[in-house]
């Protein structure tokens, strides 16, 4: 398997981890639903560090192993930050429709 398709089911086993945090608490799905839209509001607006910053407090707080390499080429880091919060809001739909 190559580094890319590992970094990415990582990436996914790591959204899967982060959003079971956020939904296993009371009001986790509103939490969960704040966090993605504050991170697509960031990265729309071209605030990659911010956004890097935010997801890797969220990890922090939820004591979960960030699965982001630090990477200095700007286009990597806004595409593995774009594909985590998409992740992340694929996770919350599928949950909330079951």
């Amino acid at each position: 398997m190559n580094d890319m398709a590992e970094q990415y089911s990582k990436m996914v086993e790591c959204a899967t981890e982060l959003a079971d945090f956020f939904l296993d608490h009371k009001n986790g799905a509103f939490a969960l639903t704040i966090v993605c839209e504050i991170l697509q509001v960031l990265l729309q607006s071209g605030e990659l560090s911010a956004a890097g910053f935010v997801i890797e407090s969220i990890f922090q707080l939820s004591e979960i192993e960030f699965p982001l390499e630090i990477d200095t080429d700007v286009e990597n880091i806004s595409f593995n930050l774009e594909q985590y919060v998409e992740l992340l809001s694929e996770i919350l739909e599928i949950r909330l429709e079951s």
